[in-house]
């Protein structure tokens, strides 16, 4: 493409039968800097989801970016990857990003109904927002899990972050 390389590839099961897809797209360095990796895509079907897949894969890919000189790893969420991008330690690429989540936050608040400890912690990840230096910035993974505990399958952070779209 003319945004670089693209690369296709097929996830099979231990049995050889395809259980999702993933596009990854190789983009050329920038002047003076090193390559980007673009992760445009991962599909996994509802049985492939859950197993750690996505985490190990992620661990192995990045030891080989690494070794063949990738800079970086960029990429837009969607779905349950908003979750999981966040969840493995992606960032937000810009202040946008970490805005548009925090607003979300914040009109989830807005709207009651959440106790007040986990209000209270949202409140702060959304103060931090706004902070002009990216260091003071929450990271997608201090947003998705807000107001987890122990042995929960849903909270409010994973609840809000879900289904949103974010560059990382």
């Amino acid at each position: 493409t003319k945004d670089g390389i693209e690369i296709s590839v097929n996830v099979r099961n231990a049995e050889g039968r395809v259980v999702g897809n993933a596009v990854r797209t190789l983009a050329p360095p920038k002047a003076g800097e090193k390559p980007q990796m673009y992760h445009t895509s991962l599909f996994l079907g509802k049985q492939a989801q859950g197993g750690g897949f996505s985490s190990r894969w992620l661990r192995q890919s990045e030891d080989n970016y690494r070794g063949a000189g990738i800079g970086s790893i960029g990429l837009t969420t969607n779905d349950v990857g908003s979750y999981a991008w966040a969840k493995a330690g992606f960032d937000f690429a810009d202040k946008d990003q970490v805005k548009q989540i925090s607003d979300r936050f914040q009109r989830a608040i807005d709207k009651g109904g959440v106790p007040k400890k986990i209000a209270d912690s949202g409140k702060k990840l959304i103060k931090r927002a706004q902070s002009p230096n990216r260091a003071d910035w929450p990271t997608p993974m201090e947003f998705a899990m807000l107001g987890w505990e122990p042995g929960a399958k849903s909270w409010f952070g994973k609840d809000q972050i879900l289904g949103t779209a974010w560059k990382g």
